[in-house]
C-alpha cells in the first residue's frame, strides 16, 4: 500500500504568486513556510525536525549535483533532502535576504 500525497487545495494560500518550494530560494534568502505537500511519513519527518506551518527559514547553502540543501529553521541548521526540500512550499512575501 502506498502513502497518500497531501493536496494543495485551490485557493489557498500556497496559490499565491510568491509562493515557491524550499528548493528554489536563493543563498541568503528568507522565508516563512506555508505547506508541506509530501506523503504522510516523510510530512511527519519534517515536522519532527521543526520545520512547520509559520516557522522562518533562510536558504543558505546548496550541494552541486541535486545535493541537499543547508537552511536556517528558528535558528538551528539543517540539512535537507531536495525531495524533502521540494515538498515545503514557503512563502517570500515579507521576507528580505541577507547578503550572501
Amino acid at each position: 500500500m502506498t502513502d497518500a500525497v497531501c493536496r494543495v487545495q485551490p485557493g489557498s494560500a500556497t496559490t499565491m504568486t510568491n509562493t515557491l518550494s524550499l528548493s528554489q530560494l536563493s543563498a541568503g534568502q528568507r522565508a516563512t513556510v506555508v505547506e508541506i505537500t509530501a506523503p504522510p511519513s516523510l510530512a511527519l519527518h519534517i515536522l519532527e525536525i521543526g520545520v512547520v506551518k509559520g516557522a522562518s527559514v533562510r536558504f543558505l547553502r546548496a550541494a552541486p549535483l541535486g545535493g541537499p540543501i543547508e537552511v536556517e529553521v528558528e535558528g538551528f541548521l539543517l540539512s535537507l533532502r531536495r525531495d524533502e526540500a521540494n515538498s515545503i512550499l514557503v512563502d517570500i512575501s515579507q521576507n528580505g535576504s541577507d547578503p550572501a
